[in-house]
């Protein structure tokens, strides 16, 4: 799933609608996004992305032990404390993990 020009939005109607996405693509222009914590209740989650998307800390991004299928991570425009707090916490992932500030 691809979600473009996002101002705002919360991510638990998302899950809760489509709770076997593979892959979710997120764009704000630039947005505020909340609910972070929820992307563990997909399972079957393999790519996440996002761009110009604020409002949420690197500790509210599920680690991971909880998104055991994430193969694909890429954020980019973020605040520099939250990427830096996901890129420790998934450092020594064996799947690629981007995250671009």
């Amino acid at each position: 799933m691809h979600l473009i020009g996002i101002g705002e939005l919360d991510l638990a109607s998302v899950v809760h609608r489509f709770s076997e996405l593979h892959e979710l693509r997120l764009w704000g222009r630039p947005g505020i996004l909340t609910g972070m914590e929820i992307l563990s209740a997909l399972p079957q989650l393999r790519r996440f992305s996002t761009y110009d998307l604020f409002g949420f800390t690197g500790e509210q991004f599920p680690g991971p032990d909880k998104l055991l299928q994430l193969e694909w991570l890429w954020m980019t425009s973020l605040p520099a404390e939250t990427a830096q707090s996901i890129k420790v916490r998934y450092k020594n992932r064996p799947q690629p993990v981007s995250i671009c500030t």
